[in-house]
């Protein structure tokens, strides 16, 4: 899944059992819904360009590429926008310039938008987590003073905050945090609460 405005590595690979003279590569990202242009491309591989046609952006190969792997990176698009499809369609030429003898394949992938709630119960409590994704600090509010144990791990389970908390109100500073997905948990005599947390 993919989660609006969030920012990810897109890389396609053209494998072949030949031994072409070099590979080329069109891939676009469409909302399943419209087939429209999916979030934006930047920054793509040296053996890469971008082109634009009929107001949708394409990552394809900058001339015979002796790469077979070709990549950009993809900020999703809005929330609300529902599934992405990509369309890819690769390329192993012989050089001869000739139009047989060379490999060629297409392939699609689709991905669900991922809502990341702002706001849920905890059991009689409402917890508001703002902002998230978090590019610094974030700050979590109660509509009561809670009393527990406050917790950040990272995805591998590392601890990377455990604190008391008798509040109303919290800020997380998660500037040095490396980009990725923490879970933040929150204990107390009602039980525990777990949320996603994504750092940007």
């Amino acid at each position: 899944d993919y989660i609006a405005g969030q920012t990810y590595t897109v890389t396609a690979t053209i494998n072949t059992t030949s031994n072409p003279n070099g590979y080329g590569l069109q891939m676009v990202g469409l909302i399943d819904n419209g087939n429209t242009n999916a979030g934006t491309l930047a920054n793509q591989s040296i053996n890469a360009q971008l082109a634009d046609l009929n107001s949708r952006t394409y990552l394809e190969q900058a001339g015979l590429s002796a790469q077979n792997q070709f990549s950009a990176e993809w900020t999703a698009p809005n929330t609300g926008s529902g599934s992405v499809t990509f369309y890819a369609a690769g390329h192993a030429a012989n050089g001869n310039g000739q139009s047989g003898g060379d490999d060629s394949a297409q392939t699609s992938t689709s991905f669900s938008e991922n809502i990341v709630e702002s706001t849920i119960e905890f059991n009689t409590v409402s917890i508001e987590i703002n902002p998230n994704p978090i590019r610094d600090i974030t700050n979590i509010k109660f509509d009561e003073i809670v009393e527990g144990q406050m917790s950040i791990y990272n995805s591998t389970g590392q601890v990377m905050l455990s604190n008391s908390v008798f509040a109303e109100t919290v800020s997380i500073d998660m500037t040095e945090y490396s980009t990725g997905v923490y879970y933040l948990t929150i204990e107390t005599d009602k039980g525990i609460t777990t949320r996603q947390l994504i750092k940007l």
